[in-house]
């Protein structure tokens, strides 16, 4: 079988930790909901956050349809709401896991990646999001002005398949026509990204914004740009 032609660089990009930092904490968040909901914090029973918090983590990443997360979120707020008196009524139940599922204000676009984005955009290189995400994240993007870069988004939630499965980056490559060494991935976690990557011999950049990993390549959007550029063979500026 002849080689696939070489065709335009493309550059993938992981979501959370790489495009998105989380903004708002999460005690922050559970004040709002409970808000939401007409409640007061003060009758939690530290059980239950626990519970409701270990369900969330385990239990939304296999969320596959939007009626399925809207559920979800609304189990958070029941289990999170377990043992309050009087207790709440399924009307507060419900507004509590709405007030959950509207997170998308919880996150802000990392400083300075907007200018990458649209830099790349504007030089023609095609563009891809490879996400371990429930399925509201093109909700998400729209959000967040986002969508527009990118013409292929592969999301966990709809592939029903979870990173570090190289299945889920390997979907992108095809849906954006390109082999492993036309693209490069950016991503924050070595285990869930960079490993990946290396194994379908997509060449990888180690990005950590949130100073979590402090052996990644690039730290900031500044160091970012120049490394990507220099891995498209991209000159520093649109002539």
């Amino acid at each position: 079988m002849p080689p696939a032609a070489a065709g335009p660089p493309a550059v993938i990009w992981d979501a959370h930790g790489t495009l998105v930092l989380r903004a708002v904490s999460e005690q922050e968040v559970g004040l709002r909901a409970l808000i939401a909901g007409g409640l007061s914090p003060f009758g939690l029973r530290a059980e239950s956050i626990e519970r409701a918090r270990a369900y969330r983590i385990d239990a939304m990443l296999q969320w596959r349809t939007a009626e399925e997360e809207a559920e979800g979120f609304r189990r958070v707020a029941a289990l999170l709401l377990d043992g309050v008196e009087p207790p709440p009524t399924p009307d507060q139940i419900a507004r509590v896991g709405a007030s959950f599922a509207a997170y998308d204000d919880v996150y802000r676009p990392i400083p300075g990646i907007r200018e990458i984005l649209d830099e790349l955009l504007a030089r023609g290189i095609r563009q891809a999001v490879v996400s371990n995400w429930p399925p509201s994240l093109r909700r998400f993007l729209d959000h967040h002005d986002l969508t527009r870069y990118f013409s292929v988004v592969v999301c966990s939630a709809e592939e029903g398949i979870l990173k570090p499965d190289p299945e889920l980056l390997r979907r992108a490559l095809v849906h954006l026509g390109v082999v492993a060494a036309e693209a490069v991935y950016v991503g924050d976690r070595l285990d869930l990204d960079v490993a990946p990557a290396r194994m379908l011999g997509v060449p990888v950049i180690h990005f950590s914004p949130s100073g979590l990993e402090p052996d990644a390549e690039a730290r900031d959007a500044a160091s970012l740009r120049a490394i990507l550029f220099a891995r498209l063979g991209l000159a520093a500026s649109v002539e």
